[in-house]
Order: structure tokens, then C-alpha cells, then sequence
């Protein structure tokens, strides 16, 4: 009876270490493209600050125009 119990826990031993490889390998994935995403979100952010130093320089330059004219 010790030998059955001993060859079923082999088996799922074999199951259960085949999971964790599956797992492991999923977290790789999972790790990568977190990756990719903070790299485009820091992207997001340059271009962002561009667009808005752009978007307050405008009104800026607008003002200082008309304060030369006026």
C-alpha cells in the first residue's frame, strides 16, 4: 500500500512541478510586458509635458504681444 501511495504522489508531483513551470513562464510574460508598458507610459509622459509646455507658451506669447502693442 506505501508503493501505490508513493506512485500516486509521483505523479502528482510531476503535475504539480509542470504548473509551477507553466506559472514561472506566464510571469516571464506577464513581467515583459510590464516592461513595455512602463517604457510607452514614460514615452506618454515626455510627449505630454511637450504638449502642454507648447499649449501654455502659447497663451503666454499671446499676452505678451498684446501688452507690447497695447
Amino acid at each position: 500500500m506505501n508503493e501505490s501511495n508513493n506512485k500516486g504522489w509521483s505523479e502528482y508531483e510531476k503535475l504539480v512541478l509542470s504548473e509551477l513551470e507553466r506559472h514561472n513562464t506566464l510571469i516571464e510574460h506577464v513581467r515583459k510586458d510590464i516592461s513595455l508598458l512602463q517604457t510607452e507610459i514614460a514615452g506618454l509622459k515626455i510627449k505630454s509635458g511637450f504638449w502642454g509646455l507648447l499649449g501654455a507658451a502659447i497663451p503666454i506669447a499671446m499676452a505678451m504681444a498684446f501688452k507690447v502693442i497695447g
